[in-house]
């Protein structure tokens, strides 16, 4: 009996592997980008003070 050494893949794991769309691949790019992190935080932080400046600022 001989036994291979190799490790085998899930199908779970082959299927995450082929399913590989340009949004999938604009997420991994993002998120291992910490300069676009805190850009995209601070976007978000200005829309959502635009947001809700009528209730802080009524006058």
């Amino acid at each position: 009996m001989s036994h291979s050494t190799e490790p085998t893949m899930t199908a779970a794991a082959q299927d995450n592997d082929a399913i590989r769309s340009p949004m999938r691949d604009f997420w991994q790019a993002f998120i291992q980008n910490q300069l676009a992190l805190v850009s995209g935080g601070f976007i978000l932080l200005l829309v959502l003070v635009a947001a809700f400046s009528p209730l802080v600022s009524p006058f």
